[in-house]
């Protein structure tokens, strides 16, 4: 006989769920039930295989397709191990908070143990659950607190059953008093500039600082909780030591808070550090131990500054140390930074087209840090977000034309410096020839030599490996109206210090030396003109090198 026993289920045994379940029928002592099938316990729709059961007397009312005296005892018995968790977790313990601030306080805690395994924490102010989804790690951020308010917090574990454990020992934590503080600058180890919760940090190579030796990372972790792109990008990237490592640098006398910013991106828990600032111990107890992906701002950590320079020392407790970003907010004294940037120096162009002037200086300084550059032709500024390097192209220009251009820096704060000293440079006259663009599919790379992307390239790419005994490039169907001498134009990019060269053969003929000047940067696209001889109708124009080292990237050749 096959019947669903789950049509019949009583409550006792519903709350079980789909649980397999088998229902054993005993015959009326008097009567007979006359079951469809054979044997006194008929095969089950399901047939568990383990040996427990939880037995219930049904009565008469079974569902039983018969004929006759229905029984009028039977009893349902569940089996097998589904939905037979019902052991909670430990409750959590080591409640505590290693950091806080106004609005929000970091909670840290051990974690908890259970006979399946644990999936996860709920985080109570008192009666209010805080968290919306289920915390894996063992760290969380409550925030949208108010400022000066004590708050009481436990956690709660869960397992996969829905089995929620006892709370955690209760921590009371007051918040900080409301923030009347400024921000000064934020610092991205390892890292470029960026804007993160709203404010502009430096990159650490803008920062003005003196550094221990360290050493650098980056990571491609998700944080946990999320962020966005920009703080996540942050978050990975670091400085660290196996030992202990100082960070200084120049700020205003004045009294400060100070953030650390850490994520753990190698092993749950691998390590701890303290830091000093100032020479006297800014935390309480180690900071840093969490789990693989969390992250935390600690502090604030007050100090402060009499000589000019802020000292922070990281002392290793255990692994590690490292740092990911730092920000500086003024209380007194130095909160307002009002110093300019020293005027940029040097201003050069390391190479021009009919259209473009390439331009590199020598950076600025700061008290704090140099935020970034604007660069000016005449007053117009040509660039529309401030330039993090010190090297950019101006384009969009009139062919033989000259220019007068100008660079200033600024700071976090908003100074600008002064204005660098003028360059005169007069554009390239406008081409007249014929371009063959180094990507083109009728051309030929070999070796190395490949295509890639060049946001500053006129046909929006590059060859680029050739050279070093590997990678050729040969463009190829370079027309000429007769036999005779003409002048290639080159376009390049050379961001190296020092010149390259390459070996130029036309038609397979006998090669010449071509040295490309530096351009100032990868991106930064440079001409050369070479005299050669090319016969009527279609030529091939090869570059190689025969040494250990490359030649430019190219970008095209104009027949002219």
């Amino acid at each position: 006989m096959t019947y669903n026993v789950l049509n019949n289920v009583p409550a006792v045994l519903r709350a079980f769920g789909s649980t397999p379940v088998n229902l054993v029928t005993t015959n009326n002592l008097t009567g007979s039930p006359g079951l469809t099938g054979s044997g006194a316990k008929p095969d089950p729709y399901f047939r568990p295989s383990s040996a427990s059961s939880l037995v219930v007397n049904a009565g008469t009312n079974v569902g039983l397709p018969y004929s006759g005296t229905a029984p009028d005892i039977g009893r349902y018995e569940w089996t097998g191990s589904g939905g037979g968790d019902t052991t909670s977790p430990t409750a959590p313990s080591g409640l505590a908070s290693p950091s806080k601030t106004d609005t929000s306080v970091n909670l840290t805690w051990t974690a908890s143990t259970d006979n399946v395994g644990v999936a996860g924490y709920d985080v109570f102010r008192g009666t209010t659950k805080v968290n919306a989804a289920l915390i894996t790690s063992t760290s969380y951020t409550v925030t949208g607190l108010s400022a000066s308010t004590a708050y009481s917090f436990t956690v709660k574990a869960k397992d996969a059953a829905g089995n929620e454990s006892a709370a955690s020992g209760a921590l009371s934590v007051t918040t900080n008093a409301a923030s009347s503080s400024t921000f000064v600058k934020g610092i991205n180890f390892n890292g470029g500039a960026a804007t993160i919760n709203g404010n502009a940090w430096l990159a650490e190579s803008s920062a003005g600082l003196t550094l221990s030796a360290v050493s650098r990372t980056t990571s491609a972790l998700t944080p946990s909780p999320a962020v966005d792109g920009a703080t996540s990008g942050m978050l990975n990237s670091a400085i660290w030591n196996s030992g202990n490592f100082s960070v200084d640098q120049s700020l205003t006398n004045g009294t400060y808070q100070v953030y650390l910013w850490v994520i753990e991106n190698y092993a749950a828990n691998y390590r701890s550090f303290n830091v000093n600032l100032e020479g006297a111990s800014a935390t309480s107890s180690p900071i840093g131990s969490l789990a693989l992906g969390s992250w935390v701002r600690y502090g604030p950590y007050a100090a402060t500054v009499g000589d000019g320079v802020l000292d922070m020392d990281v002392l290793k407790v255990t692994g590690d140390p490292h740092l990911m970003g730092m920000e500086i907010w003024s209380t007194g004294g130095g909160g307002s930074d009002t110093t300019a940037p020293t005027a940029p120096t040097g201003l050069a162009s390391p190479g021009k087209t009919d259209t473009t002037v390439s331009l590199s200086w020598t950076a600025a300084t700061d008290n704090v840090g140099v935020a970034g550059y604007d660069v000016y032709y005449g007053t117009t500024k040509a660039n529309a977000s401030a330039i993090a390097g010190t090297s950019y192209t101006v384009t969009g220009l009139t062919p033989s034309t000259a220019y007068s251009f100008t660079v200033k820096a600024k700071d976090a704060a908003g100074n600008v410096s002064a204005a660098s000293g003028a360059l005169s440079a007069t554009t390239n006259a406008a081409s007249s020839g014929t371009a063959y663009e180094a990507e083109a599919a009728a051309n030929l790379l070999t070796g190395g030599a490949w295509k890639g992307s060049c946001s500053t390239c006129s046909g929006g790419f590059a060859v680029k490996n050739v050279g070093n005994n590997d990678g050729t490039l040969q463009v190829n169907g370079v027309s000429a109206p007769s036999t005779g001498s003409y002048t290639l134009k080159v376009y390049y990019l050379n961001g190296d210090p020092a010149a390259r060269t390459s070996l130029m053969s036309v038609n397979g003929g006998a090669p010449v030396t071509v040295t490309f000047a530096p351009t100032g940067s990868w991106t930064t696209v440079g001409s050369v003109n070479v005299t050669v001889a090319l016969n009527a109708g279609s030529n091939s124009v090869k570059f190689y090198h025969n040494a250990g080292s490359y030649a430019p990237d190219f970008d095209k050749l104009e027949r002219l």
